[in-house]
């Protein structure tokens, strides 16, 4: 049993917010941690975020380029913050998974930590504060991953291709019906489309864990490299730069870095029929989020708006 004077002492802590990341990639740890941020910003609180260091093996087994160690990339909680945290959790009150909002019934109280470890529905709980999340995202960096960042050249096109866990494409596979890598086809026919708005061969940056072999074709287009291998924040935060960027479907590290945008994001039609949006509709009055027809000439107005603006600004 928990002593009687533990307990009345972890009743008189001020409250807390504590985000346990679950041991899953990066988009989704950051998807628990931004709903965490949303919410403590929103009441006052102070937050802890546990669960960078987690060691995965998967990664090791299969060979991946991204071994999704995660603990160097960010600044550690405070140790007094974190003993804080986990004394509320053992003796104090525990509520679990709050709507990210303001308490209606004022502040929080004393003895109460709130906890989230649950993925959320992407982002709709907490788009409103983009802003703010990406703010608090860069102050979070490790001072290395902030440097590697800041070094780093923002792409023109920015392109993620999924492979890792989701393994090679297999023929006839249906994107609608279950998890698997997107097809090389889906990215070569977007830049293809963007190329020719713009008016130039304009370059393309590949960020991908799968291997050079596997995407042979796509780095086979002109003016097409692959980013160099940087820690996975660093390319989500410079994928996020890019002026134009196409994600895989079903992978929120891609989604992470279009939620961040300010530029237009070129979705895949089984990813747009399940998230509907990630950034707020204000940002999307400005830039475009969606899909796009197969034939060129009936991309919509405002994707179009936004390539033909890049036409002075091509490297």
């Amino acid at each position: 049993m928990i002593p009687a004077a533990l307990s009345r002492l972890a009743h008189a802590l001020p409250p807390v917010c504590h985000a346990r990341l679950p041991r899953n990639g990066l988009g989704n740890m950051l998807l628990v941690w931004a709903r965490a941020a949303a919410f403590a910003e929103l009441n006052g609180l102070p937050l802890v975020t546990t669960g960078f260091g987690a060691v995965r093996l998967g990664p090791w087994l299969r060979g991946e380029r991204q071994k999704r160690i995660y603990v160097a990339d960010f600044l550690p909680p405070h140790p007094a913050r974190l003993a804080h945290a986990t004394t509320l959790a053992l003796t104090g009150n525990v509520v679990r998974e709050p709507r990210v909002a303001r308490l209606p019934e004022g502040p929080a109280p004393k003895g109460t930590v709130y906890v989230y470890d649950a993925l959320p529905d992407f982002f709709m709980s907490f788009a409103e504060h983009r802003d703010f999340l990406r703010r608090r995202l860069l102050a979070m960096l490790a001072p290395a991953r902030r440097r590697a960042l800041d070094a780093a050249e923002a792409p023109f096109i920015g392109v993620h291709v999924r492979g890792g866990d989701f393994g090679p494409l297999a023929p006839g596979h249906d994107l609608s019906r279950s998890l698997g890598p997107t097809p090389l086809s889906h990215f070569m026919r977007l830049i293809e489309g963007i190329r020719a708005i713009v008016g130039e061969p304009v370059p393309v940056t590949v960020f991908s864990d799968s291997s050079d072999r596997e995407l042979a074709p796509l780095l086979a287009l002109p003016r097409t490299t692959r980013a160099p291998e940087r820690p996975a924040i660093v390319d989500l935060l410079l994928l996020a730069r890019s002026r134009v960027i196409i994600p895989s479907a079903w992978s929120t590290f891609s989604m992470w870095s279009a939620f961040l945008s300010d530029a237009p994001v070129l979705l895949h039609p089984m990813e747009h029929e399940h998230l509907r949006s990630i950034r707020p509709a204000s940002l999307n009055r400005r830039f475009y989020e969606g899909t796009v027809p197969q034939n060129i000439a009936d991309w919509p107005s405002l994707l179009r708006e936004n390539l033909a603006a890049l036409k002075t600004r091509t490297p």
